[in-house]
């Protein structure tokens, strides 16, 4: 799969188009089909929602460790903390591009398992590398609505 966005990545900064919103929109499509896949039922309980979001529908596509918590700052903010992205680690974007995180179809897919349980969302990717975790992503998710 990682070869996959790989191609999409440089198709799409050859078609100057808006990478991360695309990446975004394919992911929510993969989305929508692993939860079919894994039989993924509605959960209302927003943090274990997130736990099942993170720990089963996640799993399926990436092995790392990942750790999830509430922002501090923001009342329906949550903190997704993936030690190693999978996509990231296998894209070579330029230089100028330094906040740009191919793990953007990771947020689709985060996107498509919260509306599948009925909470309208936005989900940001933010490169966070360290010297320990090179590639190192932070999953913003905001809860808009209930």
């Amino acid at each position: 799969m990682s070869y996959l966005v790989c191609g999409m990545v440089e198709y799409l900064i050859e078609q100057r188009k808006e990478v991360e919103a695309d990446l975004r929109a394919i992911g929510y499509e993969v989305g929508v089909k692993l939860l079919e896949i894994c039989n993924f039922e509605r959960e209302i309980h927003i943090p274990t929602l997130l736990y099942r979001i993170t720990f089963d529908l996640l799993s399926l596509v990436s092995d790392s460790d990942k750790r999830i918590e509430k922002a501090e700052d923001a009342d329906r903010t949550y903190l997704l903390t993936d030690a190693d992205g999978i996509f990231s680690r296998f894209v070579s974007v330029p230089k100028e591009w330094e906040g740009f995180s191919a793990d953007s179809v990771v947020c689709g897919m985060i996107q498509a398992a919260l509306m599948a349980s009925g909470y309208i969302s936005e989900v940001t990717a933010f490169p966070k590398p360290s010297e320990s975790l090179p590639n190192r992503i932070i999953f913003q998710i905001k809860i808009l609505d209930p």
